[in-house]
């Protein structure tokens, strides 16, 4: 096996490249640590009508237990099916069927 050396001059680049690709792989990660969580938050309140009222009444208060940024929340809050269709993909009739009853809501 042949073995390269790498000049000192090298070094910063390929320090630059390993940076880069640790930081794309962390936000990726991060990315999709938020997309399970506004899916978990979809499924939950798909399902459990008391968390479904919590978080129409409640707000935030009912997504303390998620990782979600400010903008995710105000998106599951609001009903913002384009912004978490932007995160998460095409949802599911399930998957819609919270965000629809806040829509069709005549609490603001």
């Amino acid at each position: 096996m042949q073995t390269e050396i790498i000049s000192t001059q090298k070094i910063p680049g390929a320090v630059k490249s390993f940076l880069a690709i640790a930081a794309y792989r962390a936000q990726k990660e991060e990315s999709e640590v938020h997309q399970n969580a506004i899916l978990d938050v979809l499924r939950r309140a798909a399902i459990d009508d008391s968390f479904r009222k919590e978080l129409f009444f409640s707000g935030s208060k009912a997504l303390e237990q998620y990782e979600l940024t400010g903008q995710e929340k105000a998106a599951l809050i609001s009903g913002d099916i384009q912004f978490i269709e932007k995160m998460t993909g095409t949802l599911t009739p399930s998957q819609k069927s919270p965000l629809l009853h806040r829509l069709e809501a005549e609490v603001w």
